[in-house]
C-alpha cells in the first residue's frame, strides 16, 4: 500500500499506521514503538543522547539536581562537547543552525532523567 499523505495516524487493533509523504509503503509498528518516523539524524542524536543520558546523569545525582534545583555545569558543558547546544541558533552566530526537531528531541531525552538539565 502506498501513501502520499502526511502525518496521518489510523489505529487498527494492536497497531498503529503511520503514513509519511511521498509514493513509499505505509510503515506498521506497534504500539509501543514511535508512531512516526524518525530522519536518520534525529534517530542518532536521540541514541547518542540514550547513552549520554546512562553513563554521566547518574540517576541519583539527577534527582538530587531536580530537588535543590540545581545547575549542573559539569554535566551541561558535557553537553555543550556533544554538540547539542545552539541547535535553533544561526550558524552565522555560531550556533548549529535552525533544527527546532533535533532541540526537542534533546529536551525531550533529557528531561527523562532531570528537568534541571534539559530546561536549565
Amino acid at each position: 500500500m502506498l501513501s502520499r499523505r502526511v502525518g496521518t495516524v489510523h489505529l487498527r487493533g494492536m497497531f498503529r499506521c503511520t503514513q509519511v509523504t511521498g509514493d513509499v509503503p505505509i510503515e506498521v509498528l506497534q504500539m509501543n514503538e514511535l508512531s512516526y518516523l524518525e530522519p536518520d539524524h534525529i534517530r542518532m542524536l536521540r541514541d547518542t543522547l540514550r547513552r549520554f543520558v546512562a553513563q554521566e546523569m547518574p540517576v541519583e545525582a539527577a534527582r538530587h539536581w531536580d530537588e535543590a534545583d540545581i545547575y549542573p555545569r559539569d554535566v551541561m558543558a558535557r553537553l555543550a562537547e556533544l554538540g547539542v547546544m545552539a541547535l535553533t541558533t544561526p550558524e552565522e552566530y555560531g550556533g548549529a543552525g535552525e533544527d527546532i526537531l533535533a532541540t526537542m528531541v534533546v529536551i525531550e531525552e533529557l528531561s527523562r532523567r532531570s528537568l534541571a538539565v534539559s530546561v536549565p
